[in-house]
């Protein structure tokens, strides 16, 4: 029944500070269930060989999330989006967006151990890994969300299982009743018919 909650509507955007496993979850998300995936770091490699992380840079990317945003939306299938979505006025932005589109914001906020996300982001055996400086200016520019924004918080240190079921069981809860029972009877004739 619960993957049923992933054929509406609904853009999963993961938040969080670099190197606490939020592309990881991402992808991992985005596979379990096919569902279409926007990367910003996949976008930024094939853009900039040695990137910035400034604000000039961040702008380009984020036009060009938002393009690829548009055509995904026509689907009206869930989303996996990883971009970073530092402050609250861009979370906002997006939130607006998506209404205006039919769907749903669901924002991930993935924590981790502070040495161990640094370490992560700034391993120079990684293709897009940041220097310690672009990691500090990327810190101090992430806002933590606000009690009114629809956030699940995850541990990068979890297994993806734990976190899954973490996250469908709040997509779950936050249902209208009237789309649950639509979902569960929509299984019921399903399991009827085998």
């Amino acid at each position: 029944m619960r993957p049923e909650i992933i054929n509406q509507p609904l853009l999963i955007a993961t938040i969080g500070q670099p190197g606490t496993g939020k592309t990881f979850f991402a992808s991992q998300f985005a596979n379990t269930f096919n569902t279409p995936f926007i990367s910003a770091n996949s976008i930024r490699s094939l853009v900039y060989k040695k990137p910035t992380y400034d604000q000039k840079e961040e702008d380009v990317i984020t036009t060009l999330v938002y393009l690829q945003l548009a055509e995904t939306f026509k689907t009206k299938k869930a989303i996996v989006l990883d971009t970073p979505l530092q402050t609250k006025k861009e979370r906002d932005d997006l939130s607006r967006i998506a209404k205006k589109a039919g769907y749903r914001l669901t924002l991930i906020l993935m924590q981790s151990n502070d040495i161990v996300a640094q370490n992560r982001a700034t391993d120079p055996v990684k293709p897009d890994s940041m220097t310690d400086q672009q990691y500090e200016m990327v810190l101090k520019a992430f806002e933590q969300p606000d009690i009114k924004e629809n956030v699940i918080v995850l541990s990068g240190q979890h297994t993806f299982k734990s976190q899954l079921r973490l996250v469908i069981n709040r997509l779950s809860s936050s249902l209208k009743p009237d789309n649950i029972q639509n979902i569960i009877d929509r299984q019921t004739r399903i399991l009827k018919n085998k």
